[in-house]
């Protein structure tokens, strides 16, 4: 059986990340090269941190000739100190190419403050409140003289979308697909329904629902994978094309550090076209807390006690038929 509620959920996490498809968890260090958002846990297996890459390539050359490129991993909702983190780190470079679905040249302020959202950006508000985070819009500083816009207008955009058939309910119907596939293969388990409510009654009910859904992060590889198809798709491939054109352009105004600052569903397909079209090489990773989901004594207990229930439940659940 599929539960359509944990599609919602799973859809409104991976716009969290601009629809990632690098959830993972318990990674190996060959994984983790190939990665670009993990979890980390402890000894005992729980998470204890959310962390996003910083992977940096390079043109290989030397002195004066060399450049060097930083794909950031974004994720749009987080601690308030990882965008801190963020905006020191932004200062470094001479370029920073950001995404930003609108007029050429815009930033978030340029946007209008009356009518509605978009329903992602009132996912990711909805997300935001729920597990007292920061959204990145708020506290990242897109007003600085080395930000450079570098993804579709919106009208650009909307054809894209239309000359390949999408649409958000499509993208949504992709990512519902995958997911019912990884539940045929893992067993439907309703007690996966009573964690999410004793983590509504916890004392510390966003940690506990942060640790919640990062349980799911394994699964979300595979479902969010889905969304980008084996042709690509508007909101990755085509706007990734986008970005590129305008790095293109950065490292021939002479660049020599340029940052991309984009979703971490991204950062895949952008990397493969960096190192196959731009011939730069991987020379580096490194990775921010975006969310800390360390123990504290308000919540160790009611923790401890929601681990001991899973277990039991994990030993009373019979195996997923093959």
């Amino acid at each position: 059986m599929f539960d359509s509620r944990w599609a919602r959920i799973a859809f409104c996490i991976c716009a969290t990340v601009s629809l990632s498809s690098a959830w993972g968890a318990d990674k190996s260090k060959e994984d983790e090269e190939g990665s670009y958002i993990r979890v980390v846990r402890n000894d005992k297996g729980t998470p204890v941190s959310m962390e996003t890459s910083i992977i940096t390539l390079s043109n290989g050359k030397t002195g004066d000739e060399e450049q060097t490129i930083d794909l950031v991993s974004a994720i749009h909702v987080g601690d308030r100190q990882y965008y801190t983190q963020l905006n020191d780190l932004f200062t470094q470079y001479d370029a920073l190419l950001y995404e930003l679905v609108a007029p050429e040249g815009a930033t978030p302020a340029d946007r209008p403050t009356d009518g509605g959202k978009h329903p992602i950006a009132a996912m990711q508000d909805g997300l935001k409140e729920l597990l007292a985070l920061e959204h990145q819009l708020a506290i990242v500083d897109y007003e600085k003289d080395n930000f450079v816009h570098a993804d579709m207008s919106p009208e650009d955009f909307e054809k894209a979308m239309k000359e390949r058939g999408e649409s958000f309910m499509t993208m949504f119907f992709r990512m519902a697909f995958e997911g019912m596939k990884q539940q045929s293969k893992k067993g439907y388990s309703e007690g996966e329904d009573l964690r999410m409510l004793m983590a509504l009654m916890s004392p510390n009910r966003p940690l506990a629902l942060k640790r919640i859904l990062s349980d799911q992060f394994e699964q979300l590889e595979s479902i969010s994978a889905g969304l980008d198809g084996p042709a690509g798709s508007a909101i990755v491939t085509d706007r990734n094309k986008k970005a590129l054109e305008v790095l293109t352009k950065t490292l021939n105004k002479g660049s020599k550090k340029v940052g991309i600052f984009y979703g971490a569903a991204h950062m895949a397909d952008m990397e493969k076209r960096l190192i196959n079209d731009f011939h730069f090489k991987r020379t580096g990773q490194k990775w921010l807390v975006a969310w800390d989901m360390k123990e504290n004594k308000q919540t160790s207990e009611f923790m401890k006690k929601l681990e001991q229930n899973r277990k039991k439940r994990a030993k009373l659940q019979p195996a997923a038929t093959p």
